[in-house]
């Protein structure tokens, strides 16, 4: 997934970034992780002063942890069918750049969250342990049959009973 080459990487991505969380360059297409729980920590903002924001860390050791919004937030918790962040645990989601994520009035991507889709080849799951240095949380992978069904239904909003016709 890593591209090392930099002439065939977008300007964005150009000059890698030295941040200790997630970004969109991190995540390219598409990164399956495994939820491990959250943390609340002290983080510099876009203008330097430190603010308290909650992060999610996840099972894979060589992936970094990512600064939660409301939209990410919303969007595992529909996904996962959980209603707190102790019952995502251990439940696994995929992270991507979406080109069309915009800040202000200009189009900069960011990172998304969706559920995750089935793999070319068999989808091999690995299993991982927590990395050293971070929080533990005692997640396991959770293996499960994808449910094409199911998941669909936790994307889609539901159908009006009575049609409006």
């Amino acid at each position: 997934m890593k591209n090392d080459n930099p002439n065939t990487i977008g300007w964005d991505a150009v000059v890698p970034t030295k941040s200790n969380y997630l970004s969109k360059e991190d995540v390219g297409d598409g990164t399956v992780v495994t939820i491990d729980g959250l943390t609340r920590e002290e983080v510099k903002n876009d203008v330097g002063e430190m603010e308290t924001k909650t992060v999610l860390y996840f099972v894979e050791q060589d992936v970094k942890p990512l600064i939660l919004n409301q939209i990410n937030a919303q969007a595992i918790g529909s996904i996962t069918g959980s209603k707190t962040a102790g019952e995502a645990r251990g439940q696994k989601i995929e992270l991507y750049n979406d080109e069309t994520v915009m800040f202000g009035r200009k189009r900069v991507g960011g990172v998304r969250v969706r559920a995750v889709s089935h793999t070319p080849g068999g989808g091999q799951q690995q299993t991982f342990t927590p990395g050293r240095g971070r929080p533990t949380f005692g997640a396991q992978p959770q293996t499960r049959e994808p449910d094409l069904e199911r998941d669909l239904e936790r994307q889609m909003p539901p159908l009006p009973k009575d049609p409006p016709f």
